[in-house]
Formats: C-alpha cells, structure tokens, sequence
C-alpha cells in the first residue's frame, strides 16, 4: 500500500515500515508528528522526500481514517495487530502464530 500510493518500490516501502517499527517499538519513540515520523526515517538513513511529499494529502488522510475506521469495527485495540483472513493476532510475540497460519494457509492451498 505505502509504495501504491508514494511511487516508491516496495523495497523501499518496507525499509521504510521497518525504520518506523524499530523507532517505535525498540527505540520507544512517539510518532505522533510529522515531524518526528520524517525524523525517524532520516535516522534509518533512509530519504524521507516521497513520504514528506504525500503525508498531509487529503487522500491520504481520507485513507488513513479509513483504514482506522476498519480496524474498530474488526476489533483492532492495539498495535501491532495483523489479520491472516479473518483471524487476528495481537503483538510482537505472536509472529510465530502468523507464521504457522501462513504456513498452514499455503499447505491447503
């Protein structure tokens, strides 16, 4: 989605999620601002311009209460939190159940 919606690859999109989790999640910085989400990709060493570019569109905004919008009413109270079809999981330490239901989705497919 990130890459769809800045022009950015995929790879790039990922380096940028992965720099984003790393300084919330291990570093335990707020990225409540503009300012400090473009912070914190700079600090990665990554090139912030694309997402500077697009972070206050209005359909990107429109997108994110969307997306917010979703996730109350699938029951999302917290992060992070990822679905594999309609089964949620909550938190860091549940990769490995996502993991195994990805697996076991790929075996029956």
């Amino acid at each position: 989605m990130l890459a769809r919606r800045t022009g950015i690859s995929p790879a790039e999109a990922a380096a940028i999620t992965l720099a984003l989790y790393r300084a919330c999640w291990s570093e335990g910085n707020t990225l409540a601002t503009k300012v400090a989400i473009l912070a914190a990709i700079t600090a990665a060493g990554l090139d912030p311009s694309a997402i500077a570019e697009r972070i206050d569109a209005p359909d990107v905004i429109r997108q994110l209460d969307a997306n917010t919008d979703e996730a109350c009413e699938r029951g999302v109270f917290g992060s992070p939190t990822v679905f594999v079809g309609d089964t949620m999981f909550f938190g860091n330490d549940r990769l490995d159940f996502i993991r195994e239901e990805l697996a076991h989705l790929e075996e029956a497919a």
